[in-house]
């Protein structure tokens, strides 16, 4: 559902993403770290500025 809200918005953030699926913050947060480590998604720029690519 993350990798879909990024598809539509890449640069959504990880408060929208709470919002919209209804996870805590933290719990969006880890499960996009764990997406970045396994290589399946990266931020391009800056925490404010910058989005989501898909790899």
């Amino acid at each position: 559902m993350i990798l879909e809200l990024i598809k539509e918005k890449p640069q959504i953030s990880r408060s929208e993403i709470s919002h919209k699926i209804g996870l805590h913050e933290s719990s969006v947060k880890r499960r996009l770290k764990m997406m970045v480590d396994k290589g399946v998604i990266q931020r391009i720029g800056s925490d404010k500025g910058g989005c989501w690519q898909i790899k």
